[in-house]
């Protein structure tokens, strides 16, 4: 009896397999379009005595000194939904140290405890690095470099949108790109 069961139940399976009809590819409900990325050409705005590249589709937003004398530059990356905000900071000697060392606190604590690849970059006159999360945080591009004489510039770059934050495949080539804006900008510093 087990037989003519077990060999309808054979039957049944493998002809099942046979007519198979797929139903036509759904998209996925919560998809990301690729991104165009922006072509690699810059323009240089200046801002503390320090000639900052950006590049020529992104645009400035806020330019402003404070009492202390740091400057503050701001641009945006419409495309990406993504800003950058840019610090000069002046020091000497003296406060060179706790500049330095304020800064890569701010990086560590925007990390959100996950361990950013450091990308060094330098020109001889400034030495750097860039800092890249690439584990779903909202500041996935930091940087920091000094001249180690008068000058930190430093600063983040945030993704406007929460939802590309939490899907980091989405947004790589995105990342990646603002990366390599980052360095160009240290190394031409």
């Amino acid at each position: 009896m087990k037989r003519p069961v077990v060999a309808a139940a054979v039957a049944v399976t493998v002809l099942s397999g046979c007519g198979e009809r797929r139903q036509p590819p759904v998209p996925r409900q919560h998809a990301y379009q690729r991104i165009e990325l922006y072509d690699r050409d810059y323009k240089t705005v200046e801002a503390g005595g320090v000639d900052i590249l950006v590049n020529r589709c992104a645009r400035l937003l806020g330019d402003s000194t404070s009492s202390t004398g740091s400057r503050w530059l701001t641009w945006s990356y419409p495309r990406y939904r993504a800003t950058v905000y840019l610090t000069v900071t002046p020091v000497n000697p003296v406060t060179l140290s706790d500049v330095i060392d304020n800064r890569l606190e701010r990086i560590s604590l925007n990390a959100y405890g996950t361990h950013p690849e450091v990308c060094e970059a330098g020109n001889g006159k400034f030495d750097g690095a860039v800092y890249v999360s690439m584990s779903g945080t909202a500041t996935p591009v930091q940087f920091l470099s000094t001249d180690n004489l008068s000058t930190v510039v430093s600063g983040a770059v945030s993704l406007d949108d929460e939802a590309a934050v939490a899907n980091n495949d989405s947004v790589a080539p995105v990342i990646r790109a603002l990366k390599a804006d980052m360095i160009e900008m240290l190394e031409n510093l």
